[in-house]
């Protein structure tokens, strides 16, 4: 029973981090963050 909720954890903590790494694909939304980053850059250029 520890190992699959060890497994369970890890499979999860991976995830979470995939689906922030690419914002546009994943279940969690970062909208509002990307349009400040990509009016950052518009600005810097």
């Amino acid at each position: 029973m520890h190992w699959i909720v060890f497994v369970a954890a890890l499979i999860l903590t991976v995830y979470v981090i995939l689906d922030l790494e690419f914002p546009r694909r994943g279940l969690i939304r970062l909208d509002a963050a990307d349009a400040g980053l990509t009016e950052l850059a518009d600005h810097l250029r």
